[in-house]
C-alpha cells in the first residue's frame, strides 16, 4: 500500500513540472554504519568498511561483519525510514517510512538482483557461502559486496540525497532485531549507450 501511494505520487509530481524530479534512477551509496544509540532499542553493533573502486568513483566495495540474535525470515517485518537532505541544508526526519511483512519475500520481490549479490557475497562463522534468507542467529561476514548491486524493482523515486534507517523487526513483539543506517544518493537514470565495433 505504501508503495502505491508512493508511486502514485510520483507519477503527479513529475507531470505537473517541467524538470522532472523523480523518475528512473540509479542508487549511489556514500556511507553504511550502525544505527544511533537510542534510535531503537537494543543498540546493533557493526563494523564495516566501503572501498572505493579506483576504476568506477561511484562504486564501492563493502566489507562488514554483523551478528545477529534472532532469525531473520518471513515473520519478520522491515521499516524503511528516509531522511532527506533539504535545500537550505539539514535532514527532514522521515521524509517518508516504507513498512514491509514478510522479510525475505519482500527483498526477493523489491530487490532481487540485490539480494542475490548480497547473498553471493554473505559467509556465515562456518564459512560457509552463499547464506540465503532466511538467515539464522549468527555472526556473517560480508566480503566484496559492489554497492552497483543495489538495484530495486520500484520503477521511480524522487531524486535527492537520503539518510535510511533499515529496521527489522519481529513482527509479534515488535522489537527491533537488527538495523543499519545508509546514506545515499538517487540520480536520474543514466541510458547505456551500446557501441558499435
Amino acid at each position: 500500500m505504501a508503495l502505491r501511494v508512493l508511486l502514485i505520487m510520483l507519477t503527479i509530481q513529475t507531470w505537473s513540472l517541467s524538470e522532472p524530479i523523480a523518475g528512473p534512477y540509479d542508487v549511489f551509496i556514500d556511507q553504511v554504519g550502525e544505527c544511533p544509540q537510542g534510535l531503537v532499542d537494543p543498540f546493533f553493533p557493526v563494523k564495516i568498511r566501503l572501498v572505493r573502486n579506483r576504476h568506477n568513483h561511484n562504486d564501492m566495495f563493502a566489507f562488514a561483519n554483523y551478528t545477529i540474535i534472532e532469525r531473520l525470515d518471513d515473520s519478520s517485518s522491515m521499516r524503511l525510514e528516509f531522511g532527506s537532505w533539504s535545500s537550505g541544508g539539514g535532514w527532514k526526519e522521515n521524509a517518508f517510512i516504507m513498512k514491509f511483512q514478510r522479510l525475505c519475500s519482500t527483498l526477493h520481490n523489491l530487490a532481487p538482483r540485490t539480494v542475490q549479490a548480497l547473498e553471493r557475497s554473505l559467509s556465515n562463522s562456518k564459512n560457509v557461502s552463499p547464506v540465503t534468507c532466511p538467515w539464522n542467529p549468527d555472526t556473517y561476514q560480508i566480503t566484496n559486496f559492489s554497492t552497483l548491486e543495489i538495484k530495486s524493482n520500484v520503477p521511480a523515486v524522487f531524486y535527492g540525497k537520503w539518510r535510511i534507517n533499515l529496521i527489522i523487526f519481529n513482527s509479534k513483539t515488535q522489537t527491533a532485531i537488527a538495523c543499519c543506517r545508509v546514506y545515499a544518493r538517487t540520480t536520474p537514470k543514466i541510458p547505456l549507450v551500446k557501441t558499435s565495433n
